[in-house]
């Protein structure tokens, strides 16, 4: 990541930004894996795999931090 966002969330061109942000970090760990020796299939394959399970870790995350909130005493 080389930069904060200069948008708010609800911009349109959020997301963009974002992924100009971490475009070079990201491009720079798939041609990493690939210098190990991973075919560019199985890098693209991984990649788009962990998107899915960050985001699917992320939401579970969030139900479990509000469950422990509504169910935790009052300090």
């Amino acid at each position: 990541m080389t930069s904060p966002s200069r948008l708010k969330p609800n911009h349109p061109d959020y997301v963009l930004e974002c992924e100009k942000a971490m475009d070079f970090a990201f491009y720079e760990v798939g041609y990493l894996a690939e210098a190990a020796g991973w075919t560019p299939e199985a890098v693209d394959a991984a990649m788009l795999s962990l998107a899915k399970n960050r985001s699917k870790a992320r939401k579970t995350h969030v139900k479990t931090d509000a469950a422990v909130r509504l169910f935790s005493p009052d300090p």
